[in-house]
């Protein structure tokens, strides 16, 4: 089990499927049907109904309200099995912001 399902299940989500990207019950509020989509391969979540999208740091950000970097993957790293995964947090903003200097 990765650290995003062990996360994503300590918080009361359900994934439904078991390698890929799968659909889900977000963990981030009541859900009746799969509003999410959560990627075991690349690590990383999106809800649809309007919660957020992320990484692991992100889920424990929101669930947990931990705000500064360092004491999320310190949480993240001791609760779920983190360690592993590197020490930068990733958003689909910052990937954007590489390819645009690799353009300049």
């Amino acid at each position: 089990m990765t650290p995003l399902e062990r996360a994503w299940e300590h918080y009361g989500g359900t994934l439904l499927g078991t390698h890929g990207r799968v659909k889900a019950r977000c963990c981030l509020h009541d859900d009746k049907n799969a509003s999410a989509s959560v990627d075991l391969e690349a690590q990383r979540w999106s809800c649809f109904a309007g919660c957020g999208y992320g990484d692991i740091y992100e889920l424990v950000k929101l669930a947990e309200g931990i705000d500064p970097f360092p004491e999320r993957k310190a949480f993240a790293d001791e609760r779920f099995g983190v360690a592993s995964l590197g020490s930068k947090p990733t958003t689909r903003n910052s990937k954007r912001k590489a390819r645009r200097k690799t353009w300049t």
